[in-house]
């Protein structure tokens, strides 16, 4: 479910920067920079969530190493 939400944000996101021109040029302004911060945050957070170790993008930390 994760792939696919996260496959799905930037269609809504476009949705919302569409409906905001629509009311208001000023309106759509907001929403298109404030919906970038959201959806980054999203974004990320999903991707952080759903990573295995094979695809993550550094090793998992050696926590146990002899000194």
């Amino acid at each position: 479910m994760n792939r696919g939400l996260r496959a799905g944000i930037p269609a809504l996101y476009s949705a919302a920067i569409l409906i905001g021109f629509l009311i208001n040029t000023k309106a759509g302004v907001i929403i298109a920079i404030g919906g970038a911060v959201v959806c980054s945050a999203l974004y990320t957070i999903i991707a952080r969530t759903s990573a295995t170790p094979a695809t993550a993008r550094r090793p998992p930390r050696q926590r146990n190493r002899a000194r």
